[in-house]
């Protein structure tokens, strides 16, 4: 019986019929392909050929901070959206004017961190992520200075979630603070304020 193996990728001449029982390993297959008559060089894989393979990582992903010299001032009781104007980075651009917008659907971590100006004694800051204009997750501190004043240390705040977005969703950070007019800092340096997000890979 002659097994044959064409250009076309067909292969003639197997029959599965009348096979006998038996025990294939190692010794016989080395013995049956160097007594055989396959001849000529296997096709080439190209990759840029290959189809319905897709590669998932960790984007889009963002981190937008505060500097030392743009303190972001915030109004007093009223929720406010962070403006963060620095990017640390921005992989595919989806974050401008304080929101975004990943436009790939999927699972993201999401987080926001302020560094709060000293404030008045027993006061609170909130700090929220809202997505499509609604807080999906948030925080509340109190301020409880030593001298009962407003003479106080700057606090650093912080919250964080998973979220989901479709194609057209999109993220922000709000705070609200009521001890009259304060600003978001980075006296501490680095990125003591910020906003930042990146995409669940495989989730």
């Amino acid at each position: 019986m002659a097994i044959v193996i064409n250009g076309s990728g067909t292969v003639t001449g197997l029959s599965v019929g009348g096979l006998l029982d038996g025990t294939v390993d190692n010794d016989t297959v080395a013995s049956g392909l160097a007594s055989s008559k396959l001849t000529g060089a296997l096709p080439a894989i190209s990759g840029a050929a290959l189809t319905g393979i897709t590669a998932d990582d960790n984007t889009p992903a963002f981190l937008a901070y505060a500097t030392t010299a743009n303190a972001i001032n915030i109004p007093n009781t009223t929720w406010t959206k962070i403006v963060f104007a620095n990017e640390l980075f921005d992989s595919d651009g989806k974050y401008a004017s304080g929101t975004f917008t990943p436009t790939v659907a999927g699972k993201y971590v999401l987080s926001g961190m302020v560094e709060m100006e000293q404030q008045d004694d027993n006061t609170a800051t909130y700090l929220k992520i809202y997505k499509n204009g609604s807080a999906i997750v948030g925080g509340r501190w109190f301020t409880m200075n030593p001298d009962g004043g407003g003479g106080g240390p700057n606090t650093s705040h912080f919250i964080s979630t998973i979220a989901t977005s479709d194609t057209d969703d999109y993220f922000e950070l709000y705070i609200y603070q009521a001890s009259g007019g304060r600003a978001v800092k980075n006296e501490m340096g680095l990125t003591s304020s910020h906003f930042s997000g990146y995409k669940l890979a495989g989730a």
